[in-house]
């Protein structure tokens, strides 16, 4: 397989599903989300700190990386997608470069694919990191740790282009304070997840991150 190529396989409903290998370590590492999940799966090529880190992951595994999809090079959404889905988009991205098993890291809203998978495939999974993820985001009856409904809304209205910065927030300075102030970050912030999706996409994306809920799912994790 070409290093850097991206590659295609279709999902179980037909899709598109858009993925990259790179490096040949000993084991298989796939990330979900990368470095947010609504940008593209080569978002890391064109920030230095992100690529180092890329880059030592690629010194020790083989690293799978793919677009969830409607973002970046996936193939668009003809429905909002669910957990589910996105969940069996992994198995079908895991078949297609062959491996048994594989390290799963995900950040994000990535989270809730790699623990459905996980889940519901634990002899696929030798271990899984979630980095800023959460098996639900938003307040509920009996979870009362959640973000609430209207601070997930105030964050979904910053990829809306229609209006102005007055009305919205910065995502980056939400997401990541320490690095919000480095313009050249702040710059390629911007411009990534605008490459990653739309703002249709996006307001879909963070509609279903409000009502996702994988809790039931963590007594079935094994890793």
């Amino acid at each position: 397989m070409e290093e850097d190529a991206i590659r295609y396989v279709r999902a179980d409903d037909g899709l598109h599903i858009a993925y990259q290998v790179r490096g040949d370590g000993p084991i298989d590492l796939l990330e979900i989300g990368g470095f947010g999940a609504l940008f593209p799966l080569d978002a890391a090529d064109e920030q230095p700190r992100w690529r180092r880190f890329e880059d030592r992951l690629r010194r020790f595994a083989r690293v799978i990386k793919f677009d969830l999809r409607g973002i970046g090079y996936s193939d668009q959404l003809p429905h909002t997608p669910t957990v589910q889905e996105w969940a069996a988009d992994v198995r079908r991205v895991v078949d297609e470069v062959g491996a048994q098993k594989v390290h799963v890291l995900a950040s994000s809203f990535g989270g809730f694919a790699a623990i459905e998978f996980a889940a519901t495939h634990p002899e696929r999974v030798a271990s899984l990191v979630l980095a800023n993820c959460a098996a639900r985001f938003t307040v509920a009856p009996d979870y009362p740790v959640g973000m609430d409904f209207g601070q997930n809304a105030e964050l979904s209205r910053g990829v809306d282009p229609t209006l102005s910065s007055e009305d919205t927030v910065d995502d980056i300075d939400f997401m990541a304070p320490s690095i919000a102030g480095d313009a050249d970050v702040r710059r390629w912030w911007t411009r990534t997840a605008a490459r990653g999706a739309g703002p249709a996409t996006a307001q879909a994306m963070w509609e279903i991150s409000a009502v996702a809920d994988v809790r039931d799912r963590l007594p079935l994790l094994d890793v």
